[in-house]
C-alpha cells in the first residue's frame, strides 16, 4: 500500500482481522502510522515480507513489537529514525529467519548495531544499509558484519560517509 497518506491503526486493525492467517507480503507508507500500527502488525503471524517506508512515528518500544513475527524473512525499514543498535538488537534476536535486511535512514544505528546484529543474525544473505544524514557507521560496523555472517552474498552500502576501508580489519582467510 504505497501512497496511502491517511492510513490509520483501525485501517491496520482491518487488515489483520481479515488477512491474519494469509498475508505474507506487505509494505506500508508509514507517515501517519505510530507504535498501536505496530502493535497490531505483530499479529500477521503468517507475514514473511514486511516494508516500512516514512517510520519517523515508529518508537523503539513499537518496534519491539514486530517481534512477535517469526516467519519474517525479509525487513525493509525506511527512515526508522528512532531504531537505535539496542532496539535492532532486541529485534534481531527474536527474527532469527530474516535473511534480507534493509536499513534506510534508520540514524539511530551505530557501530554496535552491527555488531551485534553479525552475532544474532549469522544466516543474513543480503543486507543494505544507508543513510543520508548520519556518520555514525564506519569500517568496524561492516567489517563486523563481513566477519560475521557467512552467507552473505549482497552488500550494499550507500551515504556512509566513514566507511573507507573495511577489508583491512577482516581476518586473513586460510590459504589452500
Amino acid at each position: 500500500m504505497d501512497f496511502l497518506l491517511n492510513l490509520r491503526t483501525p485501517t491496520i486493525q482491518n487488515l489483520v482481522q481479515y488477512c491474519s492467517s494469509t498475508l505474507t507480503f506487505l509494505c506500508l507508507d508509514g507517515g501517519n502510522l505510530g507504535d498501536d500500527s505496530l502493535r497490531v502488525l505483530s499479529g500477521l503471524k503468517t507475514l514473511h515480507h514486511l516494508e516500512l517506508q516514512y517510520c519517523d512515528e515508529f518508537t523503539c518500544h513499537g518496534l519491539k513489537s514486530l517481534q512477535n513475527l517469526r516467519s519474517l524473512t525479509t525487513l525493509k525499514l525506511s527512515r526508522c529514525y528512532d531504531l537505535t543498535s539496542e532496539c535492532l538488537h532486541h529485534l534481531m534476536s527474536s527474527l532469527k529467519r530474516v535473511t534480507r535486511l534493509h536499513l534506510n535512514d534508520c540514524l539511530g544505528l551505530d557501530d554496535q548495531g552491527l555488531v551485534d546484529l553479525s552475532e544474532l543474525s549469522p544466516q543474513l544473505q543480503y543486507l543494505e544499509l544507508s543513510q543520508s544524514y548520519s556518520h555514525s557507521l564506519t569500517d568496524v560496523g561492516i567489517a563486523a558484519v563481513l566477519a560475521g555472517c557467512p552467507q552473505l552474498v549482497s552488500l550494499k552500502l550507500k551515504g556512509l560517509k566513514r566507511v573507507h576501508s573495511f577489508v583491512t580489519l577482516l581476518p586473513v582467510p586460510p590459504r589452500w
